[in-house]
C-alpha cells in the first residue's frame, strides 16, 4: 500500500510489514507486471483493492457459486472447514439484497450462497450424489423456465409442472 511519502507497505514471507521506497520501472519486475520474489516466496507488495475492484471481484465470486461443482470442490478442498471462510460467505450475503442482487445474472448463485449459510448443506456438498442432484435440479430449473419462456412468446401461457399437456 502506498502512503503519503510515496512508500510501499512490504509484507515478509512471516508477515511482519517493512516500509520500502516506491519503484518505478523496476528491473525484477516480470512480464505481467508483478515484483518477482525468491523462490518458493509469494509476491510480497500487497495492494489494496479499489470499491470497483472489489464489487467485480465478489460478484465474480459469488455467480461461481451457481456451479454445484464449483461448490463441491471447495467443500472437498476444506473451504467450508474454515471459519474465515464460512464468515466470508455470511459476508456476502448482502448481494441477496438490492441493489446488488439486480447485478448477479445467476440467481442459482444467491439460492446456493443462501444455503451455504447452514453447515448441514456445507457437510452434504462434499457427497458427489448431492452434486449430482443439484445440477439436475438446476437443469430441470432452467429447462421450465425456458419453455415458459417460449410457451408465452406464443402466448401459450405458462405451465405449472414444466411439462406442456394437451389443452393447455
Amino acid at each position: 500500500m502506498a502512503s503519503q511519502d510515496g512508500d510501499v507497505t512490504m509484507v515478509d514471507a512471516a508477515g511482519a510489514d517493512e516500509s520500502a521506497p516506491a519503484r518505478d520501472n523496476n528491473k525484477d519486475a516480470n512480464a505481467n507486471g508483478q515484483d518477482s520474489a525468491p523462490a518458493g516466496q509469494p509476491p510480497s507488495i500487497v495492494t489494496a483493492a479499489t470499491e470497483e475492484e472489489r464489487f467485480a471481484l465478489e460478484l465474480e465470486f459469488v455467480s461461481s457459486l451457481a456451479n454445484p461443482a464449483y461448490l463441491h470442490h471447495l467443500a472437498m478442498h476444506g473451504y467450508f472447514d474454515d471459519e474465515s471462510f464460512v464468515m466470508f460467505l455470511e459476508y456476502l450475503l448482502y448481494w441477496t439484497k438490492p441493489p446488488y442482487c439486480q447485478h448477479v445474472q445467476y440467481p442459482h448463485a444467491l439460492a446456493f450462497l443462501e444455503l451455504l449459510q447452514t453447515s448441514a448443506f456445507r457437510a452434504a456438498i462434499k457427497n458427489g450424489n448431492v452434486k449430482q442432484a443439484c445440477q439436475q435440479q438446476q437443469f430441470a430449473s432452467w429447462t421450465f423456465l425456458r419453455d415458459n419462456a417460449a410457451r408465452a412468446a406464443y402466448g401459450l401461457g405458462e405451465t405449472t409442472t414444466g411439462v406442456a399437456t394437451p389443452g393447455e
